[in-house]
């Protein structure tokens, strides 16, 4: 029931009152219970168990009550909600974490060549300088490999089926005739390649290894081995019957290097030069 109804009832009451149209009953009984309703104009009580006619002032204070439980039970103004049940806003400026700091790339390990003169030594996979060879640079091996000499002026890398061989400051070279006077620049050593009779040479084609530019050369041996075919300070290189090597000679800060991929079979190349090709890409210079 709506509070200005209830109000009304009992400003209609108290008139009836005033008038003396509700004359007052008997005391009732204090087990009896009391629930209202409305007759045409005419507010009466019903007993839950009896039809007795109810007090008037009983029936106005029991109206004035009713109309305080329905004024509490009506919806509460938006001044009396609760501040639970409104979202805190903090007045507070929130506090900025501090920058990340960048992740440091991981240093990579340069391993050094272990090869004594004229006495091997295995080395496991990883990257490595070739140091004391100059000019010098790094290379990566992704497998375990032979170090058979570590030169100032030349080293290597070898497998079971060939290798990578690196050389400076060549002294001297030879054919199947003998010694032969060879120039400083790489176009000669270029040159004295077709000098050998008998090794099928293909012509010469540009290259670039670690951003050093040069020529290279791919050459079968067949039936021709030579021992000592160039010379450096503290060694020779040889040559056997049946071997198929690539030169790559290049021109760095004025000195001739010459990388070779030396298969030691030449039905082996292709497969010789797929694992050495990685390493050739993987060379810089120091």
């Amino acid at each position: 029931m709506a509070e200005q109804d209830l109000r009304a009832v009992a400003i209609e009451m108290y008139d009836l009152i005033s008038r003396g149209d509700v004359a007052p009953l008997k005391e009732l009984p204090e087990d009896e219970s009391l629930r209202f309703r409305f007759e045409g104009r005419k507010m009466r009580s019903v007993l839950a168990s009896a039809g007795a006619r109810c007090a008037g002032p009983l029936i106005v204070s029991s109206l004035i009550l009713l109309v305080a439980a329905c004024s509490v039970t009506t919806s509460l103004p938006p001044s009396a909600v609760t501040a639970s049940s409104v979202p805190s806003v903090s007045s507070e400026a929130p506090i900025a974490s501090p920058p990340s700091s960048p992740t440091a790339s991981p240093t990579v390990s340069v391993g050094t060549l272990c090869a004594k003169d004229f006495q091997p030594c295995d080395i496991p996979a990883g990257t490595y300088s070739s140091a004391p060879f100059s000019p010098a640079f790094t290379f990566t091996i992704t497998a375990p490999a032979t170090n058979n000499r570590a030169w100032p002026h030349g080293g290597d890398v070898t497998g079971d089926k060939g290798g990578l061989f690196w050389a400076s400051g060549i002294t001297g070279a030879a054919t199947e005739k003998g010694p032969v006077t060879l120039g400083p620049a790489p176009a000669d050593f270029i040159a004295f390649l077709s000098k050998p009779k008998g090794w099928v040479v293909s012509k010469p084609v540009p290259v670039t290894i670690g951003g050093v530019a040069g020529q290279q050369v791919d050459v079968a041996t067949r039936k021709l081995g030579i021992r000592a075919v160039f010379t450096i300070p503290e060694d020779a290189f040889n040559v056997d019957p049946g071997e198929k090597i690539r030169y790559l000679v290049l021109a760095k800060d004025g000195t001739t290097v010459v990388l070779m991929v030396d298969a030691f079979k030449e039905k082996d190349f292709e497969a010789v030069l797929a694992l050495e090709q990685p390493i050739l890409d993987s060379i810089t210079w120091q």
